[in-house]
């Protein structure tokens, strides 16, 4: 995989799967923290999370391991808006694709910001904005 990163905002970007010697590329692009929301074992050849938190760290780096399969969760949203303020920026954010971290972001996004600009920039970063409208107009029901 390139190494491309996807801006979503400012201060935040998504990519698919890293490797731990993507993390130093991350830390040189001016990146402050990581997220990984994918969970361990999706694929057999998948770097474990306690590899790229540990390279992360060696990076000089802050690693969030938020793992999302299947809907996103209540506490998976609260976790990803804790750590959307608390962590330092700029954030990237990955998956296996970029879209699982684009999706967690517009959740937590929801309610913050208008639902036209969480479509854009999630539309920007090359998420299909058709089904996360569905998602984000079913969970403010």
């Amino acid at each position: 995989m390139t190494f491309s990163p996807r801006r979503v905002t400012d201060t935040y970007a998504v990519l698919g799967q890293l490797q731990p010697s993507d993390l130093a590329k991350a830390k040189q692009l001016g990146y402050q923290s990581i997220i990984n929301n994918r969970p361990d074992d999706e694929e057999a050849d998948q770097p474990k999370h306690e590899l790229l938190a540990q390279a992360a760290q060696d990076a000089g780096l802050k690693y969030l391991y938020l793992p999302v399969s299947g809907p996103i969760s209540s506490s998976q949203i609260k976790t990803m808006q804790h750590a959307l303020v608390s962590l330092p920026q700029p954030v990237l954010a990955f998956c296996r694709s970029g879209a699982r971290s684009t999706r967690i972001w517009a959740h937590a996004q929801h309610g913050q910001q208008s639902m036209d600009d969480i479509l854009q920039a999630a539309e920007q970063a090359g998420c299909d904005v058709s089904a996360l409208h569905a998602e984000l107009t079913a969970t403010a029901s």
